[in-house]
């Protein structure tokens, strides 16, 4: 299931070399813990939006097991 939302990442944690946790703060749905893989890669778009204290446009995939994953940020 992919739904799309704005939100501050209020949280994040370093997950590997590359990936991040991060939990959002969304009017519609509240707090989302999410996914982000090649967060850290300084080179890619999702470095910046997942930055702690930043408002930004998410698009999310929910999982089957409750788990969700972001895959694009503006």
């Amino acid at each position: 299931m992919k739904f799309r939302t704005e939100g501050l990442i209020i949280k994040e944690q370093n997950i590997g070399e590359q990936d991040k946790l991060v939990f959002a703060l969304t009017k519609s749905n509240g707090v989302i813990k999410a996914f982000v893989r090649g967060a850290k890669n300084i080179k890619n778009q999702k470095c910046a939006s997942t930055s702690l204290l930043s408002y930004s446009r998410l698009t999310i995939y929910k999982g089957k097991k409750s788990s969700q994953a972001i895959t694009r940020l503006k």
